[in-house]
């Protein structure tokens, strides 16, 4: 079975007005068209209500130090891109001829 959406704003405040005022729970319900249920635990715990426990582990680093992780990891691709580009200069020379001039060749025979 699927969870109720929470309480709208007007929602709470029908709840919080009449049980201020001394009303019971079930009347309350009754008013609001919601479960005692839900009345109730909006009364036990309204500050938390509708708020969320993070499920996520916590991180080890803090705002600076992941700009300043994004930063380093930004130079390094580029660096990379660039031994990238000259690799496939060094391929294009390879495909002209032009690198076989200048490399020796090493023979077996020697």
């Amino acid at each position: 079975m699927g969870r109720a959406s929470t309480l709208a704003l007007h929602e709470r405040g029908q709840i919080k007005a009449p049980s201020t005022a001394g009303h019971s729970v079930k009347q309350i319900a009754d008013v609001v068209k919601h479960s005692r249920k839900a009345i109730m635990n909006f009364l036990r715990h309204q500050e938390e209500y509708g708020t969320k426990k993070s499920s996520r582990r916590p991180s080890k680093l803090n705002g600076r130090e992941k700009g300043k992780f994004c930063e380093l990891r930004q130079i390094i691709r580029s660096a990379s891109l660039e031994s990238v580009g000259l690799v496939a200069l060094m391929l294009q020379n390879l495909r002209c001829g032009e690198c076989w001039t200048s490399v020796p060749i090493l023979s077996d025979h020697g």
